[in-house]
């Protein structure tokens, strides 16, 4: 399963609860620390123009205790 209509505005409303800077490239940066992964990586899924795998996907719910499906609602 690919993640490919991951809602980008609930995925930023969590990274604004969790306290992670709002200016794009400290978001990025962060995100991809937190999760392991490149900032180019970062700031395209951010941005909404790169598919989170379901492994991804799992890992965000989990850090933020949301249920996965929830993300995926637009």
């Amino acid at each position: 399963m690919t993640a490919h209509k991951i809602s980008i505005e609930r995925l930023h409303r969590l990274l604004d609860t969790a306290g992670i800077p709002a200016n794009h490239n400290e978001r990025a940066v962060a995100f991809g620390q937190l999760f392991n992964l490149s900032k180019p990586i970062s700031h395209n899924i951010l941005d909404g123009t790169r598919s989170i795998d379901s492994d991804l996907l799992e890992k965000i719910a989990h850090e933020f205790e949301v249920d996965a499906n929830w993300l995926l609602k637009s």
